[in-house]
């Protein structure tokens, strides 16, 4: 009984820190570029950030982290 509940309960905080992981990422466009890559982008809610995305071009979708770090996404 005991074991069936700490199984229970581990994938239970298993799946909500998988979600938390997910949920810091946010999708984003760069706006601005340089030689280095993006320096600015547009979120989902229409607001511009300072990023950084070494080799990102503008019209780039990245995924970006709280930081401002981003990466750009592969599969658009």
């Amino acid at each position: 009984m005991v074991r069936k509940l700490l199984q229970t309960l581990t994938v239970v905080l298993a799946v909500l820190f998988l979600m938390a992981t997910v949920a810091l990422a946010a999708e984003m466009t760069c706006t601005v570029a340089d030689a280095n890559g993006c320096t600015m982008a547009k979120g989902g809610d229409g607001k511009e950030a300072k990023v950084t995305a070494p080799g990102v071009k503008v019209g780039d979708k990245m995924n970006c982290d709280d930081k401002g770090t981003c990466t750009k996404k592969l599969l658009q």
